[in-house]
């Protein structure tokens, strides 16, 4: 009973896999897939959001707010002296609307209503207009530190949205990296199979021999190890591509349930596209800064970091604050009489302050060196990775490149020469002329110079594609 269980379970799981939807991965499909759906990317653009969500939110000091207030109040306490009245109750309401700017201004302005009673006055009533000014008269004087600090968060929002374009080219990228990476695994498997093959007739060929004691069993012996060995070689080709297959699962969600199979692909198309973007790329003397968002960084970088150091000096600085507030006013003993003293004989009420104030010791001054150094030092490493990047990427690459072309065309006339030396041992081994030893060592030679072109290639078009990670501008077929 166990055991149909069992069986059961297996039917059922070859079944759904046999049923599984089929995704075709090209070099085309990758290009199609909706990007903006995949979870990194989707963390890429969360950075730049909240980059731009603290922009707004100190975007939000200056936003002009409407005001309406209104209270009651009622106080039924014991009078313990004529002298001391218990006012009660108190009535009051105010409308108007305040803003704040990016000059070191405040302003508010309203309309209200007042009205109290006590032992001495009876619906005491104050209606009027009134104005309050805040200015900043120094630290902050036309806006020089708060302006700073809402442009470096303007810079930083547009560097953390030109991050995100570079990290998401550079995500679509290694797809295709990977993507090539099945290819080349692909051609690989191709070659060892015809190396197993070669190995079974090689197998059987001896074992033929053994049988008419033309060969021994030392010999036989040999090529059954080589086919177990070239039998490894495609298993541990099998495992690669397992894990190749598990890293595109992993990145893009919606392949995560599906079989992939690799799909039609153009050997020679590929080549020479590959060739015409490295011709492209060797035309370029300087690095291509055009292509490429990172120059802009490191300008909108040396802004924000000249801001910060001016900012830090700042911070120790004295305050200054100016504040004028002005009052227009009606009194009477009703709404309507206040508001009709308002009109004909309005009375003013203005006070203006001062308030001066200075960091005492030297801690602001040390916190404001500080700030300085950090500034100044986390721009110096932001500019040095960049020009490192952009110098790296062009000329290194380009470098490698061509030491790689050199590489792959000794390769290919190695190769061809192989090819030639194996057809001729083939037909000296069928004649007798040669030992399977020798066939086998020919046939080794042959085979690995493909595998290595293979891997050259595949070298070659990563090289090419960590360029476009840099210069993701560049136009060239083989750049998403």
């Amino acid at each position: 009973m166990t055991k149909l269980i069992v069986w059961g379970v297996v039917l059922f799981l070859i079944t759904s896999n046999g049923h599984a939807e089929k995704i075709e991965l090209s070099e085309g499909s990758i290009k199609k897939i909706d990007f903006s759906s995949i979870p990194i990317v989707r963390k890429i653009k969360l950075m730049e959001m909240g980059k731009l969500l603290r922009l707004n939110q100190v975007e939000d000091a200056f936003t002009p707010e409407f005001i309406l207030s209104a209270q009651y109040g009622e106080n039924k306490s014991r009078q313990l002296n004529r002298f001391v009245p218990v006012t009660s109750p108190i009535k009051g309401a105010k409308m108007g609307f305040k803003k704040a700017t990016s000059f070191g201004l405040q302003f508010q302005t309203h309309i209200f209503a007042e009205q109290f009673t006590n032992n001495f006055l009876r619906r005491s009533t104050t209606v009027g207009a009134e104005f309050d000014l805040s200015l900043d008269l120094y630290k902050d004087i036309f806006g020089r530190s708060t302006r700073k600090k809402l442009k470096n968060l303007q810079l930083e929002s547009e560097v953390s949205a030109a991050e995100n374009i570079i990290a998401t080219h550079q995500f679509k990228i290694n797809l295709l990296k990977i993507y090539w990476g099945l290819v080349a695994n692909n051609e690989s498997i191709n070659i060892t199979e015809q190396l197993i093959a070669q190995a079974k007739k090689q197998v059987s060929v001896t074992a033929e021999k053994v049988r008419n004691s033309v060969s021994d069993r030392g010999t036989l012996a040999r090529t059954k190890s080589l086919l177990s060995a070239r039998k490894g070689s495609l298993n541990s080709l099998e495992y690669q591509r397992s894990n190749l297959l598990r890293t595109i699962r992993e990145l893009v969600p919606e392949y995560s349930d599906k079989e992939i199979v690799l799909g039609d692909y153009d050997i020679q198309k590929t080549i020479q596209d590959l060739f015409v973007c490295t011709n492209k790329l060797q035309q370029n003397l300087q690095a291509p800064l055009e292509s490429t968002l990172f120059d802009d960084i490191a300008v909108k970088n040396l802004d924000v970091a000249i801001r910060d150091k001016a900012i830090a000096r700042i911070h120790d600085d004295v305050d200054l604050k100016l504040n004028v507030k002005a009052q227009l006013n009606g009194k009477d003993f009703s709404y309507s009489d206040g508001v009709t003293n308002l009109q004909d004989d309005p009375r003013s009420v203005t006070t203006v302050s001062l308030m001066f104030s200075a960091p005492i010791g030297g801690q602001k001054k040390k916190t404001s060196k500080n700030l300085e150094n950090v500034a100044s030092l986390k721009n110096k490493i932001a500019k040095e990775e960049i020009d490192a990047k952009l110098k790296a990427y062009h000329v290194e690459i380009l470098q490698s490149i061509k030491v790689l072309e050199s590489a792959l065309l000794n390769q290919n006339n190695n190769t061809a020469s192989l090819r030639e030396s194996l057809k001729s041992s083939r037909t000296k081994f069928n004649q007798a002329r040669i030992t399977i030893e020798q066939l086998v060592g020919e046939e080794d030679a042959y085979f690995s110079s493909e595998l290595s072109n293979i891997q050259t290639n595949l070298s070659i078009i990563h090289t090419v594609l960590d360029y476009f990670t840099v210069f993701h501008g560049t136009q060239c077929p083989l750049n998403i």
